[in-house]
């Protein structure tokens, strides 16, 4: 990364936000060597998109019990990438990770990330995600079934939401009540 020239980074930029995500989950890994250096390595990505990363993303303990740092870590993602990378679709794939760790902080920031992610990409992506997120529920850890219910329940309500801001929306137009 650091020995990337100007005219390269366009084309190196690109890998590095798809980098991120992989990065991000992998640094709760249960191997304390693998989150280490995935901390390191989301470092110089952060940098090298000069990017300063909420502190959240070093904490050690496990995300999922810690809901409020999750959801700054996820509004600092969803804002930078929107437009850039769909991150919504490479959380979701980590959602089936083998390591129980993974799963589970993939699950929450879907969640969470859902609040922030462009509505129309919510919408196209939505009932994918709930059917992923419905299979989760019959996931033998009783701790993941209940993040993957708790997931569930948001994209449904942010989906619901943005649903009947445009129906409002619509109808305000339609009448000429008020000014949109």
């Amino acid at each position: 990364i650091k020995a990337v020239k100007h005219t390269d980074k366009k084309c190196v930029e690109s890998h590095v936000l798809e980098s991120l995500v992989p990065l991000l989950l992998f640094s709760q890994d249960d191997n304390d060597d693998i989150a280490k250096e995935s901390r390191r390595v989301l470092t110089l990505c952060a940098q090298f998109l000069k990017w300063k990363l909420p502190r959240e993303v070093y904490c050690k303990d496990p995300l999922y019990i810690k809901p409020n740092e999750v959801r700054r870590v996820c509004r600092f993602f969803g804002e930078k990438s929107k437009g850039k990378i769909n991150i919504l679709d490479q959380t979701l794939m980590y959602s089936k990770d083998p390591k129980l760790p993974i799963r589970r902080t993939a699950v929450l920031f879907i969640g969470i990330l859902s609040n922030y992610v462009d509505p129309s990409e919510l919408k196209r992506k939505g009932t994918d995600i709930e059917n992923d997120l419905r299979e989760l529920l019959q996931d033998p850890e009783p701790s993941l079934r209940i993040i993957a219910s708790q997931a569930l329940f948001r994209i449904q309500r942010v989906r619901n939401e943005s649903e009947s801001q445009i129906r409002t929306s619509w109808l305000r137009k339609l009448f000429g009540c008020l000014h949109t």
